[in-house]
């Protein structure tokens, strides 16, 4: 059922040109990995992100998407983006890549069969 609404909250964003992702600073944030930000990118939507949690470490600023960490930057980087068809289509070719690269079971699957082995193993 997980998969299911994963598939179909990423379906809905089919359509969007550009991938929002603003962040709340509360105690939580910076401790969290935002699945919503390589959904963006999977689907070669490009991202404009907070600079919190995982998001800095997940976006290569500029080349994979954007961090915008007040106000100004936002309006700044969404009216870019808006204006900029090939901006768009540049960053989210490389979003995908990386979310192909890093984020996908097959990127992933070595690292998920030493996980169980180890835990049979015990």
């Amino acid at each position: 059922m997980a998969d299911r609404a994963l598939v179909t909250g990423a379906a809905g964003f089919i359509g969007f040109h550009v991938g929002l992702l603003p962040v709340p600073r509360t105690p939580w944030t910076p401790y969290k990995f935002y699945l919503k930000l390589v959904q963006y990118m999977a689907l070669g939507i490009p991202p404009v992100a907070t600079p919190l949690g995982s998001n800095p470490t997940v976006i290569d600023d500029g080349v994979t998407g954007f961090l915008a960490d007040d106000e100004a930057a936002w309006r700044r980087i969404v009216d870019r983006l808006i204006d900029d068809r090939g901006l768009r289509e540049q960053v989210g070719r490389r979003a995908a890549d990386v979310a192909r690269e890093r984020y996908t079971l097959q990127a992933n699957a070595e690292r998920i069969v030493a996980a169980f082995r180890s835990a049979v193993s015990r």
